[in-house]
């Protein structure tokens, strides 16, 4: 179940990667200004958002019928963060997801080896999906409320085009190293 999505994920991946390789090392720690991210910093989001999200996802199949109940999934509602994702607006991190979310200065070689795995993690996770639930609300966003695995697959993929856009802003802001 699911193989354009992760064909779509593995995409993503590909291109996030190519981009965040192409910052030198020193440089993946450089930061436009204070309490703003670094290339690392970005890496690691990604890397504990889809964490968190396929988790969820192995917890909730693994549940059967005793999974929590998160709601019926709004198509508009994850359509217009997938939009919003798209557009190159900014934002903040909702408030009630930060601490899950926010980079906590984790090592860069034992979040690189994370980020790796999320391809065939994704893959699993999706593959495990049982059809009957292929349109049940299976996770909580923050924004869009209830997502299948689906919703979960297409915003991590907007979310890696949206954090590969703010790579880029960072390789052109004034003062980046080598810039």
């Amino acid at each position: 179940m699911m193989t354009t999505d992760a064909l779509l994920l593995d995409t993503e991946h590909r291109l996030f990667t190519e981009r965040f390789d192409a910052f030198a090392p020193e440089a993946r720690l450089w930061r436009p200004g204070p309490e703003q991210w670094n290339a690392n910093d970005v890496m690691e989001h990604l890397v504990r958002v889809e964490e968190g999200l396929i988790v969820g996802l192995e917890r909730q199949i693994a549940a059967g019928e005793g999974r929590r109940d998160v709601g019926v999934p709004s198509p508009e509602a994850l359509e217009a963060v997938r939009r919003f994702l798209r557009s190159g607006g900014r934002t903040r991190v909702p408030a009630r997801a930060t601490a899950h979310i926010t980079p906590q200065g984790d090592d860069p070689c034992e979040v690189r080896e994370r980020w790796d795995r999320l391809p065939s993690r994704w893959r699993e996770a999706l593959g495990s999906v049982p059809e009957a639930l292929a349109d049940v609300g299976l996770l909580l966003h923050p924004r869009a409320g209830a997502i299948t695995a689906r919703g979960a697959a297409l915003f991590a993929t907007d979310h890696r085009a949206h954090h590969a856009a703010q790579l880029k802003r960072l390789q052109e802001a004034e003062g980046f190293p080598g810039g």
